[in-house]
């Protein structure tokens, strides 16, 4: 199966056109339903899940037949093919896109749900450039930006007696960067480029231009390589809440919380 093109790299359209390029049945569930299944397209405006963000999810039309919908409730990135898993309206909607390997699709992202998850997952960015503005020498090793207690994890422990006053400055600054409207800008860096221009790099990263995002709160600000999602500006993080810290082992981990509709 060849790559799958991720147009949410270089726009931010919830609308697209693609190409059926097969379709992959699911075992048939305990109750006997077999409208499950996977599909491949050529490019995809769906966000798969990776980098601490949930993937995006909504509908799959036929383009000649509109009325015949695939339901995505999952997107995985696997060795360069996206994986579209779901389930088909109906029967008929099944049989309809069986028939029709090569043709033309309409995609439709639900727009509520991937602007939650651009959020959460841009304030885990927001976050971890607070982290690094009051001085802790932390390196990020996971983030976890979905609505259930989305946290950023670091290497590193923060004595206990420290961790009460650094929720206070970390809000501070949250508070500060958001209220200042801070940009996030994404741009495609030259490889060669990365060293200057991130505050950490990847050992792992895909060749050609690297996808960088940046908290932009001075001319010098340094970002991250990003295959995600962003909000334009800070502003759309108001109500961004430092929860706690906690250490477990030789890691800190930093909870958030972020109101589940924009303000």
């Amino acid at each position: 199966m060849q790559p799958t093109q991720l147009l949410h790299l270089t726009r931010d359209d919830l609308e697209g056109e693609a190409n059926l390029l097969g379709l992959e049945p699911a075992e048939p569930s305990e109750d006997g339903d077999d409208l499950h299944a996977t599909l491949f397209l050529d490019q995809t405006v769906f966000h798969p899940q990776g980098g601490g963000q949930p993937a995006d999810v909504g509908d799959i039309a036929l383009k000649d037949a509109p009325a015949h919908v695939f339901r995505v409730s999952e997107a995985r990135n696997r060795d360069g093919v996206v994986h579209h898993t779901g389930s088909f309206a109906s029967a008929e909607a099944k049989l309809a896109f069986y028939r029709a390997h090569g043709v033309e699709v309409r995609l439709v992202v639900d727009a509520a749900a991937r602007a939650l998850h651009t959020r959460l997952h841009s304030a885990g960015h927001l976050l971890d450039v607070c982290v690094r503005r009051i001085g802790l020498a932390l390196l990020p090793t996971k983030g976890y930006h979905f609505p259930n207690s989305p946290f950023v994890e670091y290497a590193g422990k923060i004595p206990a007696a420290e961790r009460e006053p650094l929720i206070a400055r970390l809000q501070e600054e949250v508070d500060r960067l958001v209220g200042a409207e801070t940009p996030f800008t994404v741009r495609h860096i030259d490889p060669a480029e990365l060293e200057a221009r991130c505050e950490f790099v990847p050992a792992h990263l895909p060749p050609g231009p690297v996808r960088v995002v940046t908290v932009q709160d001075t001319e010098a600000s340094k970002g991250c390589p990003c295959g995600g999602t962003h909000v334009a500006c800070a502003a759309d993080l108001r109500g961004l809440r430092i929860e706690r810290i906690r250490v477990k082992g030789k890691t800190t981990r930093v909870s958030y919380s972020l109101p589940q509709d924009a303000a």
